[in-house]
C-alpha cells in the first residue's frame, strides 16, 4: 500500500522504468500505467493522408474498448 501511495504521487512518465524494475513494482505500478486512455480513431493512408472513420465506426469502436 505505501508503495501504492508513493507511485500515485509520482510522475506519469516514471511509471514504465519503475514497472520494468522488479515483480514487485511491476505487479503494484501496472494498474496506474493504464489509468489515462487516448483513443484516436484515424489512421494514416498512402501519401499520409488522414483517414478518418466514420461517427458510426468511432462509436462501436469505443464501444469494444
Amino acid at each position: 500500500e505505501l508503495w501504492l501511495e508513493i507511485l500515485r504521487r509520482g510522475p506519469q512518465y516514471l511509471l514504465k522504468d519503475v514497472s520494468l524494475t522488479c515483480r514487485t513494482f511491476r505487479t503494484v505500478s501496472r494498474p496506474l500505467l493504464f489509468t489515462d486512455f487516448s483513443f484516436h480513431p484515424y489512421s494514416i493512408g498512402a501519401g499520409n493522408t488522414l483517414l478518418l472513420p466514420s461517427p458510426v465506426e468511432v462509436e462501436r469502436s469505443l464501444e469494444r474498448l
